[in-house]
């Protein structure tokens, strides 16, 4: 436990430092820094990974929403996610853990979505220096972050126009599998789609894909009528031709020779 907090406070001093450069530093000079690694190394990893340049961006991310770091994630959307947004209807975006996924959040609140995710584990297991970041984001006043036991307050927030976000390919609670049209079945919890049924809410896949040099490409697809398949089809579009690579948990299977 004495370590965890020494760790939080050492990546909270880094955090301000990256808020500090970020301010007084050309966006160009500030990216050549942080790919120096002389920030933070882990294991031989440095910040020129694309994991630790997700940290530094996460450590701005209320700063995303301006021009020189808004133009480098490109926003593709269904034509009828920003109308319903819009209308305050309640959304849930589900997506895959592949690619930088832990920045969906921050892109979609730099576009003007109040998003938050849902996390596994309990509220009290949060790392002092998530709290800490997650007071600077944009829309502060709605976390990033919900856990398991903050389920109704997570749900009360989309039901009242927030844009929800759910992971299909998490390994706990009830799964389902889902035959695909190419005859390969893809193992999905069941919690989204129950979400639909149940309350109400509107499905969409969300991607975001890393183009290299720091931007990205956040990708959403239309809108979830009842067929998972078409669904499922949608979401692994988005994450390119062989979306079987790097999945979470082999998610995508052929059916087992008889």
């Amino acid at each position: 436990m004495g370590w965890e907090k020494v760790n939080s406070s050492v990546l909270i001093l880094q955090g301000r430092l990256m808020r500090l450069l970020e301010c007084v530093l050309p966006l160009s000079l500030f990216r050549s820094i942080c790919q120096l690694g002389c920030f933070n190394r882990d294991k031989g990893r440095t910040f020129a990974d694309e994991d630790r340049i997700d940290l530094i961006l996460m450590a701005i991310s209320n700063r995303l929403h301006q021009k020189k770091w808004l133009e480098r994630c490109r926003l593709t959307a269904d034509a009828s996610f920003a109308a319903a947004a819009g209308r305050g209807e309640p959304i849930v975006l589900v997506f895959l853990h592949k690619g930088p996924y832990q920045l969906i959040c921050h892109w979609l609140r730099a576009h003007g979505f109040r998003a938050s995710g849902l996390m596994q584990g309990r509220a009290m297991q949060r790392p002092a220096h998530r709290e800490w970041r997650d007071r600077l984001v944009r829309f502060p006043e709605q976390k990033i972050p919900w856990f398991q036991d903050e389920l109704k307050d997570f749900l009360k927030m989309v039901g009242e126009g927030g844009v929800g976000l759910l992971a299909l390919d998490i390994s706990n609670g009830k799964q389902c599998e889902i035959l695909l049209s190419d005859g390969r079945s893809f193992r999905a919890a069941t919690g989204p789609f129950r979400l639909a049924e149940n309350r109400g809410f509107q499905l969409y896949p969300c991607g975001l894909e890393s183009l290299g040099k720091w931007t990205y490409h956040l990708k959403i697809g239309a809108p979830f009528y009842g067929d998972a398949c078409v669904l499922i089809e949608e979401l692994l579009g988005l994450y390119g031709k062989d979306p079987i690579t790097h999945i979470k948990g082999n998610r995508l299977s052929y059916p087992a020779k008889t």
